[in-house]
């Protein structure tokens, strides 16, 4: 759940994966920064961030319009300094590597994840503040990353 694998060519394919989009499992050693990625970033390092207690925003990539916009724009200020907003685009890896059929979006912590139907501002706001760490405000963590608030 937890394996560090230092040479990308040798991570697992993405179906092998318990859940889709993956929310654990083998992955590269290095985080990927909070932040808004218009093109799919490298999972490997996306995983390594839900380990430190990263949130991920995915969307599917012909998602479009105000609420996408939204999303992008709110996760881009102070609030999202430990979520990454990315279209889940992995066309390689075949059925995994595209959102489940119905899934516009889905919100991803470390063990848990939230699939949607259409994009949702209120519903990535209540999951990241309630899976990443720290949480928002006063808010408890209910997390599981095993190195939560750790940096990435």
């Amino acid at each position: 759940d937890q394996t560090h694998i230092s040479d990308p060519s040798e991570m697992p394919p993405l179906s092998s994966y318990p859940s889709v989009p993956p929310a654990s499992g083998p992955h590269n050693e290095v985080t990927l920064g909070a932040g808004i990625y218009d093109t799919p970033p490298s999972i490997d390092r996306v995983i390594h961030s839900l380990e430190h207690g990263a949130v991920v925003v995915w969307y599917s990539p012909d998602a479009e319009g105000e609420q996408l916009d939204a999303v992008r724009e709110f996760f881009s200020g102070p609030q999202g300094n430990r979520v990454i907003v990315a279209p889940y685009d992995y066309a390689a890896e075949g059925d995994a590597g595209r959102l489940p059929a119905g899934t516009t979006m889905s919100l991803v912590a470390w063990h848990h994840v939230q699939g949607c139907a259409d994009v949702s501002l209120p519903a990535a706001f209540e999951f990241a503040s309630r899976y990443g760490a720290p949480p928002f405000g006063q808010r408890q963590y209910e997390g599981e990353a095993p190195e939560a608030g750790a940096a990435f």
